[in-house]
């Protein structure tokens, strides 16, 4: 039997199929002021799942030095959402952040530093099959916008869409599994 004979042949055993990397939805829980979470949810053009890279340092035995784990680290997800001439994808990460770090007012007070759980939310990025039915959740634990970029804009990009850029830190993410039958 041939590679692509057993590749197949497996694909059809675990009756799920290939993941289609076009297929997901993310869910921000509060939040937002008048900015709903779900409207500026429907406008999520990319996300990340997250990364999580084993922290080491080296420990020598004699001459040789081995990798020894001490930890974990997390990666930032990128979220990358369409721009609606209204800017409500914008407003809603403005708010968010400043939520986090207070701008200067008018009064030119200084910024205040809110505390952690009145700005963090929790963030969920499911993944779905060709029939939209929901295959895995992950969720992103005390979530929180760490970068908003900048937005560009061009007279050169007559035709493209305008988009945000969005990076989250969060404490931990966890796989809520979802008991998947298509």
């Amino acid at each position: 039997m041939s590679t692509i004979d057993v590749l197949k042949a497996k694909i059809g055993d675990s009756n799920k199929g290939i993941m289609r990397s076009n297929r997901f939805r993310i869910e921000i829980s509060g939040g937002g002021g008048t900015v709903a979470s779900s409207t500026v949810s429907l406008y999520c053009d990319s996300v990340n799942l997250p990364g999580r890279q084993i922290a080491t340092t080296e420990h020598f035995v004699g001459m040789k030095a081995y990798k020894k784990p001490y930890g974990y680290i997390n990666d930032d997800v990128t979220m990358t959402f369409l721009m609606t001439n209204d800017f409500t994808q914008w407003d809603y990460f403005k708010l968010w952040s400043n939520q986090i770090v207070s701008p200067y007012n008018a009064l030119g007070n200084q910024h205040e530093v809110s505390y952690k759980e009145d700005y963090t939310r929790e963030v969920s990025i499911y993944t779905m099959d060709i029939n939209n039915k929901d295959t895995k959740c992950v969720k992103l634990l005390n979530a929180f916008p760490v970068t908003v970029n900048s937005v560009e804009l061009a007279m050169a990009n007559e035709n493209a869409t305008t988009q945000l850029t969005v990076m989250l830190a969060y404490d931990d993410w966890i796989d809520d599994n979802i008991s998947y039958n298509p």
